[in-house]
């Protein structure tokens, strides 16, 4: 029943707080019963538990003069069961202070109870606001900040310059690398055509390669012992 909404969408507890109840008048034992319902928005007054235990009635000076009266009365009834019975009220005033403080303290502690029973609540509408100092602060990085990063897009800006020249230089040099390779071999092909050696050498260098290789060497070998296996005459 402590978690059930009524047609209003509210609690056992938002009833009880508003009414003024502590936790010896029943909301000790609602809160142990459902915890969760203490972090539950009213649904007709939008307050939560702990906004509606903060209410102060006896601010109203019409509860404030009932509740004088009914202090007034339970100490007359606790004096005449003494045996003392004060018709004034002067001397009734120890008596009812007492019990407005009894009171008082009742409702500061369930105040506490659901406070610590939904303690996230509390920040709700707080917006921490910052004090002159780190205002100035704040603003002192920021624009140290703003200067460093001045500075370092300057160095930046620098740095892609020289990237650039140095890109251009190193694609000149490989154009001209270019040029002198092709300049060479065709200067190449020209002392290749005028040598007429060039054929005999380019033979002899051949066979000399043939001879010096050693793979290729046993394989014209064994080629040839297959072929005088194949036919004995061509030994002679």
């Amino acid at each position: 029943a402590t978690k059930r909404f009524d047609s209003f969408g509210r609690l056992p507890l938002h009833y009880a707080l508003e009414s003024g109840k502590t936790l010896d008048q029943g909301v000790d034992g609602l809160l142990t019963a459902d915890p969760v319902s203490a972090s539950v928005q009213d649904g007709r007054t939008r307050m939560y538990p702990f906004m509606l235990a903060a209410c102060q009635y006896h601010n109203d000076p019409e509860m404030k003069r009932l509740k004088h009266e009914f202090y007034e009365q339970l100490a007359r009834e606790h004096s005449f069961k003494k045996g003392r019975e004060y018709n004034d009220s002067q001397a009734l005033k120890p008596m009812v202070e007492k019990m407005k403080l009894t009171e008082d303290m009742n409702h500061l502690a369930t105040l506490y109870r659901v406070i610590r029973s939904a303690p996230s609540l509390m920040s709700l509408g707080i917006t921490s606001e910052p004090d002159d100092d780190e205002v100035r602060e704040l603003r002192a990085k920021n624009t140290e900040m703003r200067e460093k990063n001045l500075y370092l897009k300057k160095i930046l800006r620098g740095v892609c310059v020289q990237l650039d020249a140095l890109d251009a230089k190193h694609e000149q040099r490989k154009t001209e690398l270019e040029l002198e390779i092709t300049r060479l071999r065709q200067k190449m092909r020209l002392m290749d055509g005028n040598d007429p050696f060039s054929e005999k050498r380019g033979n002899k260098s051949g066979n000399n390669d043939i001879r010096e290789d050693p793979p290729l060497k046993s394989m014209l070998k064994k080629e040839k012992k297959e072929e005088l296996k194949a036919d004995p005459r061509r030994k002679y």
